[in-house]
């Protein structure tokens, strides 16, 4: 028997075989790359002192926000991916470590920017 030709064969969909797995993987790895080119450039800043030439700028309450939003970006999706993914429990560890680092991070940046100094707006 000739097989069916292919605009009447059934579902197609098996042949791309895309899962959640893949999906948080590409999430997360999105976030780690933007996270740590930011924090390296925050880290850049602070060492050749522009942010000491500019402090005009509300750097600790952009820091803050940054902070805060990546937590909590950190928390939705080490839940996704430690439950969908494959291994679950490495992805739940870095990125508790993550959200422990950044949250305290952002904890610092808050006290900081509520208490003003002369150096620091």
């Amino acid at each position: 028997m000739w097989p069916a030709p292919p605009a009447l064969q059934p579902n197609r969909l098996h042949l791309l075989k895309v899962s959640w797995v893949w999906f948080s993987a590409i999430f997360y790895n999105i976030l780690y790359w933007v996270a740590i080119i930011i924090t390296s450039f925050l880290l850049l800043s602070y060492t050749f002192h522009f942010v000491e030439k500019h402090d005009r700028w509300p750097w600790l309450k952009w820091e803050f926000f940054y902070c805060c939003a990546v937590t909590l970006v950190y928390v939705g999706l080490s839940i996704f991916a430690a439950v969908v993914g494959e291994s679950g429990w490495a992805v739940g560890f870095f990125g508790l470590c993550a959200i422990l680092a950044y949250g305290y991070d952002g904890y610092l940046k808050y006290t900081a920017w509520k208490r003003p100094t002369a150096a620091v707006n």
